[in-house]
C-alpha cells in the first residue's frame, strides 16, 4: 500500500474534529461499544487510540469493552492524523453494579498447618 500526501503549504495542518460515540452509563461485565467518527473533509485519521480509565487501552475505530469494577471512567479518544496534528476526546462513563463470582479471596487457606513461617 503507498500513501501520497499532497501538501498546501498555504493552510496550516489541524487536527480533526472526532465524534465519540459511546453509551454514558453501562453495568460491570457489559460489553459497551465505542465508535470514533470524523467528518469526510477532515485531515485523514491513520490510527485511533483509546485509553478505557481503568489501565488498559485498545485501538481502532470501532472497539469494544467490559468494565469488571463499577465506578466512574473516563475514556480519552486520540486520533493521529496524516499531517501530524492529534485530536482529543474524552467522554466518562459511569459503570454500575457487580459481577458475580463463586471466588472469594477470605476463603483461600495455605495448605497444610494454619501457620505459616518465613525464613
Amino acid at each position: 500500500m503507498r500513501l501520497i500526501k499532497l501538501v498546501n503549504s498555504g493552510e496550516p495542518a489541524t487536527a480533526p474534529v472526532l465524534t465519540l460515540i459511546a453509551p454514558t452509563s453501562s453495568r460491570s461485565g457489559e460489553v459497551v461499544g465505542l465508535t470514533a467518527t470524523v467528518a469526510a473533509n477532515q485531515n485523514p485519521v491513520l490510527r485511533y487510540r483509546w485509553d478505557f480509565g481503568d489501565g488498559t487501552a485498545g485501538s481502532g475505530q470501532q472497539v469494544t469493552y467490559a468494565y469488571t469494577h463499577s465506578g466512574k471512567y473516563k475514556v480519552r479518544l486520540t486520533a493521529e492524523t496524516v499531517d501530524g496534528p492529534e485530536a482529543f476526546m474524552e467522554q466518562e462513563l459511569n459503570i454500575e453494579g457487580d459481577i458475580n463470582t463463586r471466588f472469594h479471596p477470605s476463603s483461600i487457606r495455605p495448605a497444610g498447618n494454619s501457620t505459616s513461617c518465613l525464613h
